[in-house]
């Protein structure tokens, strides 16, 4: 008689649970803006299969930190790893896990305004369908591409943060620049807002970059 052991790795479930996280937030991203835009005559069965679509993806997520810590320690006690003296980074993978949550509260906050009873008017949103997709196209590519990284035990391309992103929230600002009165009132305003916009624009791809340098270290 024959007895064969096939452990469940803690490891390997936290590593594999990264990457659906990073695929999670993608799928729900993608879910939450082709909503947003569709069309109005759209069948109601359709809509609450999208919708609720857009909140598996993130709420697995955001209800991981727990799950997290405990598959993390328990992996860094087994001899899977040890036993050839890696050094393995769990707890990058537990810090990981706290930024993919921060960004999807980002994902909630999106879904929220689906469900929010004020609602813009088609027209209104009709203006900001083309750069806010392309937006979403471009932060969908780079989650995919860092779950794929990460499955495969490789390091991302250094450009995953590629210039399309960047020329795509650049596309986005200008929208919403050349329609002032929905979001400012005046043109002083405007003015200020517009300095704050690519400032802001500027900040945050130079801190994308610096992130995802220190994860690949």
């Amino acid at each position: 008689m024959s007895l064969l052991v096939l452990p469940n790795w803690s490891g390997q479930d936290l590593h594999n649970s990264t990457v659906n996280k990073f695929e999670g937030l993608a799928t729900s991203i993608e879910a939450c803006v082709n909503e947003y835009f569709r069309d109005q005559d759209k069948d109601d069965n359709d809509k609450q299969e999208a919708r609720a679509s857009i909140q598996i993806g993130y709420r697995a997520v955001l209800d991981s930190e727990s799950s997290d810590e405990t598959l993390a320690h328990y992996a860094s006690w087994e001899p899977r790893h040890s036993m050839h003296c890696y050094s393995y980074p769990w707890q990058k993978y537990v810090k990981l896990g706290s930024v993919l949550r921060h960004f999807a509260y980002t994902v909630a906050a999106l879904h929220g305004c689906l469900e929010s009873e004020i609602q813009t008017p088609p027209s209104v949103r009709l203006l900001f369908r083309d750069p806010c997709t392309r937006v979403a196209q471009e932060v969908v590519k780079v989650l995919q591409e860092l779950a794929v990284s990460i499955r495969r035990h490789r390091r991302c391309a250094p450009d995953v943060l590629s210039d399309h992103l960047h020329e795509a929230l650049q596309d986005l600002n200008s929208a919403i620049r050349s329609q002032p009165r929905l979001f400012l009132g005046s043109k002083r305003a405007c003015a200020t807002n517009k300095h704050m916009l690519m400032e802001l624009n500027s900040g945050n791809h130079t801190a994308s970059r610096a992130t995802l340098h220190s994860f690949n270290d």
